[in-house]
Parts: structure tokens; C-alpha cells; sequence
């Protein structure tokens, strides 16, 4: 996609700066993303989102299929974890909020686990995983933001004939996988 196909799919003519282009895929994107209209709406979301990142890298003064501006610095590390736990209960503290956090965890929990469940309105996300010679877990995350950071709270239960094993292990997981 060129910079005057992703003008058009944004709806902006020639003359848009960047506060106009971020104005105009926000508003696209609030009617179009999928969890608003849709799975149906996935190719549409995808093709803003698209636009939106030429829109990004093209300088305005460049013809047609610019070369794209030298790449950004890399983003800074993701924000440190820590967290306390019982034997089946844990709480992680992430020093992120809002989609940021719940996209880390997202990121690490399928690092760690199988994605069985996810609802990014609720911020719950569960995971089944196995343990070597032990039984399947089903983990379940609920997020709760604050101000500065975001609690992640953990519990686990066994889902077969088998007793629970301590969370320890999968928690220092999640952590490990979030952290650098």
C-alpha cells in the first residue's frame, strides 16, 4: 500500500499532517475493530491499521512508494514484574496499564500456556497448562488497573483426578516471559 492508497482508505486528502491521520484512524477504528463490529470486520480493521502504519513511515512530501524513513528506536524494555503468592493463588504487580498490560500479558501467557479463554472487556484470560508427569491446569488471570501499575490476580486448579500442583512455576513463568 502506497501513501495516497492509505490517504484514501483513511479518507484524508494530500494536505493531512499527522494529528490528522491519527484523528482519522482512531475514529475508523472505533466503529471498524473487530471486537466492536464484528469478526466479520477483521479485513477492514487490518487494512486501517495498515494505512495507518504507511501513513507513519512515508514523509508527506514523498511520491507514490516512498522508501520508508529509518526504522524508530527500539521501544524501551517492558515494565518489571513482581509478584506474591500461596499455594494455588498468586498476585502479580505489572508496572503497565490499561491495553498495555493486558497486551504484555496476553504476549506472555501464550508463551506459557494454551489461550483457552480471553475477554478484553472483562480483562480475564485463562490458560491450560500441563506440568511433566503432573496434571493440565486451568489458570485463570484477572486484571485490576491502577493508577500506576496493574494487578494481576492468579489462580490455578487442577482439571484432572489429580491434586493441584503449587503455582510457583507458573507464575514464575508469566514473570519471566513479561520481563527482558
Amino acid at each position: 500500500m502506497d501513501r495516497r492508497e492509505a490517504l484514501g482508505v483513511l479518507g484524508l486528502d494530500d494536505s493531512a499532517d499527522a494529528v490528522a491521520v491519527r484523528a482519522a484512524f482512531r475514529a475508523r477504528i472505533a466503529v471498524a475493530h473487530p471486537d466492536v463490529a464484528g469478526a466479520d470486520a477483521t479485513g477492514a480493521a487490518a487494512r486501517l491499521t495498515q494505512a495507518y502504519a504507511v501513513l507513519q513511515r512515508v514523509p508527506a512530501d514523498a511520491p507514490g512508494d516512498a522508501s520508508p524513513m529509518p526504522d524508530r528506536p527500539p521501544p524501551p524494555p517492558p515494565p518489571p514484574v513482581t509478584w506474591t503468592d500461596d499455594e494455588v493463588d498468586a498476585t502479580l504487580r505489572l508496572d503497565a496499564v490499561g491495553p498495555e498490560a493486558f497486551a504484555l500479558l496476553e504476549e506472555a501467557a501464550a508463551q506459557v500456556g494454551y489461550i483457552s479463554y480471553i475477554d478484553r472487556h472483562l480483562h480475564l484470560l485463562e490458560i491450560v497448562v500441563r506440568f511433566d508427569g503432573g496434571p493440565s491446569c486451568s489458570v485463570v488471570m484477572s486484571m485490576q488497573g491502577r493508577a500506576t501499575h496493574t494487578e494481576i490476580f492468579v489462580t490455578m486448579a487442577s482439571i484432572e483426578a489429580a491434586p493441584t500442583p503449587p503455582i510457583d512455576a507458573v507464575v514464575e513463568a508469566l514473570a519471566a516471559a513479561i520481563e527482558p
